[in-house]
C-alpha cells in the first residue's frame, strides 16, 4: 500500500494536476505522487502505460528493457525515436517520456528481467512481455515485499491485463437514497444526487493460482460457456512465448494449433472453445489494442495506488476484432 505523503502539494503541482485533484481528491493525488513504479519492457503496451502514469503524476517510473529498438517498434512504440534504431529501448524512451511531465523522475535499466530479485524499492511492479513463469516469479517477489503487481500483454488484436493487489482496501462513493416527503417525483425539486464514501476491501489471488485452475471439474465445466474464449487464447499465446521467447509470426500457425490442442487437453477444455481463427489475428502489437489495454492497465494502477474506486478483479481481456472487453474473475 502506498502511504499518503504529508507534504503539501506545490502551486505548480496543483495547477498541473488540477483536474485530477477535482476528480479523485487531494489525498489520492498525494499517494500517486509518492508511488515508485517499475515497468518491465517498453514495447507498444509499455509505452502506453508509461505515458498514462507519467501524466497522472507518479513519483518515479523505472523502465526496464534489455531489447534494442527495432523497425517493428515504429508502428506502436511512440517513445523511442526511429533514429535510435538499434539502441537500447528503455534508454531510447527516457527523453520523450520525461518531456511528458518533468515532475516525474524517469530512469532506464538495460538489464534482463531475470536479474530483478528485489522489488522492495518499488510500490508497483508492472510486467509486460513476460512468459508465465516470469510473471509468477515477479508476483511472488511483490507478495513478499508488499508491492502491487500488475501484468499485461498484447498479441495482435488480443490483449490482457492481470492484477494482484493482495488484500486491497479502497474507498467508494455510493449514492444515498432520497427520502421523499410524499410528493410525486415530478414535483420534487431537482438537486444533485447525494453520496457517501464507504470503505471496502477485496482479496486478490496471485497469478499462479489463476493459471492453475482445473477446468475439468463439474463446477468449472458449468462456468466454461460463460468464460471468455480470449482467456484461453491468451493462455496459448503465453505458452508460445515461453517456448519460443518471441511473439508468433505468420508462419507459426501450425505450431499455435498444436499448442492449442495440448493446452485444451491439459486444462480439460474442448479445442473448439479456442478455435482456429485466433492464429490469424495474434501477430505483432496492434497500436489501438495497446491503447485500450494500456489505458485499462494504467487506470487500474491509479485506482490501486490512490485507493479510490473498486478495482477490476482479476483479468481484463480484450478482443480487438469486435472491440469487446470483458472482466473475468479467474480463481479467488
Amino acid at each position: 500500500m502506498v502511504e499518503c505523503t504529508t507534504g503539501d502539494i506545490t502551486e505548480e503541482e496543483a495547477a498541473l494536476y488540477d483536474r485530477q485533484i477535482r476528480l479523485w481528491g487531494l489525498d489520492a493525488q498525494k499517494r500517486l505522487r509518492a508511488a515508485r513504479v517499475l515497468l518491465v519492457h517498453v514495447g507498444g503496451l509499455g509505452a502506453e502505460v508509461a505515458k498514462n502514469l507519467i501524466l497522472a503524476g507518479v513519483n518515479s517510473l523505472t523502465l526496464l528493457d534489455p531489447q534494442p529498438v527495432t523497425t517493428a517498434d515504429a508502428s506502436c512504440q511512440f517513445l523511442a525515436p526511429t533514429e535510435k534504431l538499434g539502441d537500447n529501448r528503455a534508454e531510447a524512451s527516457v527523453e520523450r517520456a520525461q518531456r511528458l511531465n518533468p515532475m516525474v523522475k524517469v530512469t532506464a535499466l538495460t538489464s534482463d528481467v531475470t536479474t530483478v530479485t528485489d522489488v522492495t524499492r518499488y510500490d508497483v511492479v508492472i510486467a509486460t512481455g513476460c512468459a508465465d513463469a516470469e510473471l509468477v516469479r515477479l508476483n511472488g517477489l511483490c507478495r513478499a515485499s508488499g508491492a502491487l503487481f500488475l501484468a499485461g500483454d498484447v498479441y495482435g488484436f488480443y490483449g490482457f491485463m492481470f492484477s494482484d493487489l493482495g488484500l486491497h482496501e479502497y474507498a467508494e462513493d455510493v449514492p444515498v437514497p432520497v427520502r421523499s416527503a410524499g410528493e410525486p417525483e415530478h414535483k420534487r425539486p431537482r438537486t444533485e444526487p447525494e453520496s457517501r464514501t464507504v470503505k471496502r476491501s477485496l482479496q486478490f489471488c496471485p497469478i499462479d493460482v489463476a493459471l492453475d485452475v482445473d477446468w475439468s471439474t463439474e463446477e468449472r465445466q458449468k462456468s466454461l460457456k460463460r468464460t471468455s474464449d480470449i482467456y484461453f487464447i491468451i493462455r496459448v499465446l503465453q505458452e508460445f512465448r515461453a517456448a519460443q521467447s518471441r511473439r508468433p509470426l505468420a508462419t507459426d500457425s501450425a505450431a499455435l494449433h498444436t499448442l492449442r490442442d495440448e493446452l485444451a487437453s491439459r486444462l480439460g477444455v474442448p479445442p473448439e472453445k479456442i478455435g482456429d481463427q485466433f492464429s490469424r489475428y495474434c501477430l505483432g502489437e496492434v497500436s489501438p489494442v495497446c491503447a485500450v489495454v494500456g489505458g485499462v492497465l494504467s487506470q487500474e494502477v491509479i485506482k490501486a495506488v490512490s485507493q479510490r474506486d473498486k478495482p477490476l478483479i482479476n483479468f481484463f481481456l480484450f478482443n480487438g476484432c469486435n472491440s469487446d472487453g470483458i472482466v473475468e474473475r479467474i480463481a479467488d
